[in-house]
């Protein structure tokens, strides 16, 4: 049998776990909040990475607006 630390080590490895400076789970399934809530988690995080990633130089480029625009048809993610 294999040792259950190798087996976590492994699935670790293979999802790139201790590769990246930061890890985010986010649960975004009915069983954890609804999927309003969980949209809005979601673009709350993906507003706030640009905005990091701005800051630090990722992107090549300093963001000076991040926004979103609803319509009845449509919603749109402005960076600019």
């Amino acid at each position: 049998m294999t040792d259950p630390r190798q087996k976590l080590a492994k699935i670790a490895d293979t999802l790139a776990i201790g590769h990246y400076q930061k890890h985010v789970f986010l649960c975004i399934g009915e069983t954890c909040c609804s999927a309003e809530v969980g949209q809005t988690a979601w673009e709350e995080l993906a507003r706030e990475w640009v905005r990091l990633a701005g800051r630090n130089g990722t992107l090549g480029w300093a963001p000076q607006v991040i926004g979103s625009h609803w319509g009845r048809a449509v919603q749109v993610d402005v960076v600019a």
